[in-house]
């Protein structure tokens, strides 16, 4: 099985590299357990996820490993998965980071049926363009507008992303959701355009120092309310008793209670917030508002 599969250098190219005590590590703890834990990623015979454990077998071919075959239309939509998994899995330095999103972008532009041509554009006014691309093509998700305005070098999604990253999260470009991910893109984006870089951030940190980057706690709804409660409070409320009272629950009970109630998401997830910063204590109850 070995012999059959291949390296793709475009594929390859779209892998930043381990560093030389990154993949020494790695060639050690493979070693060690005498058999590789993640699959080899292939496609028509092709790795796409895999190749320094691949060059590594090729060494000690008495390693045991697994294979796992993966479908997709064409290369490039190929190539659209080996930079999600990438910037899923890796903690890239910030130029890995835009190199493998660029990447992407390119891929599923070439992926993607846009009937639209245009000639004379720059790189980023193409990126700009393919991002607010209308017609018979296939929608694009939040994911895919925002990584193609990042190429295009929109102010806005720039500012959007360095407020998330500052609060310690970053924002998922797929659907996978892990700890201190944001895979709510749209929601997201919404509250940063609506309560501006300063709400958006506080109000991000305090879901992060209360519940640890838990993904339940980065629910679109939990975070509609924890912002809406900071705009309405913004100079009444005490950050630090927030996220006290906000960590006594399991993001998925405010989940709960939230769903119980009835309105728009926004007011009644901040209504559980409030109820929860409340408490008992009637020194520093907050009134009601809307």
């Amino acid at each position: 099985m070995l012999r059959r599969l291949k390296i793709d250098p475009e594929f390859q190219s779209k892998i930043p590299p381990l560093t030389f005590e990154e993949l020494n590590l790695l060639e050690t703890n493979i070693l060690e357990e005498g058999r590789i834990l993640n699959p080899l990623i292939v496609w028509n015979g092709l790795i796409v996820d895999g190749h320094n454990r691949f060059a590594i077998l090729k060494n000690h071919p008495e390693i045991k490993y697994t294979v796992l075959e993966k479908e997709f239309a064409n290369r490039y939509e190929a190539i659209v998965w080996i930079c999600r998994n990438q910037l899923g899995r890796r903690n890239l330095k910030p130029e890995q980071f835009k190199y493998v999103l660029g990447q992407q972008y390119e891929a599923e532009k070439l992926a993607t049926n846009v009937c639209r041509v245009y000639t004379g554009l720059t790189k980023e006014e193409e990126a700009l363009v393919f991002a607010e691309q209308t017609g018979t093509s296939t929608p694009l998700s939040a994911g895919a507008k925002l990584r193609a305005k990042l190429v295009g070098q929109d102010a806005e999604s720039h500012a959007f992303l360095a407020a998330t990253e500052a609060a310690g999260l970053k924002l998922g470009t797929d659907h996978v959701r892990a700890n201190h991910k944001i895979v709510c893109v749209s929601t997201a984006l919404k509250e940063f355009q609506q309560y501006g870089p300063d709400i958006y951030t506080e109000g991000l940190q305090a879901i992060v120092d209360a519940w640890g980057g838990d993904p339940d706690s980065l629910r679109a709804g939990i975070i509609q309310g924890v912002m809406r409660f900071i705009a309405l409070y913004k100079d009444e409320y005490k950050y630090d008793r927030l996220v006290k009272r906000l960590a006594t629950v399991y993001p998925m009970k405010l989940v709960r209670d939230a769903d119980a109630m009835s309105g728009a998401a926004s007011y009644r997830y901040m209504m559980q917030v409030l109820i929860l910063y409340n408490g008992c204590s009637k020194k520093n109850m907050l009134p009601v508002k809307f």
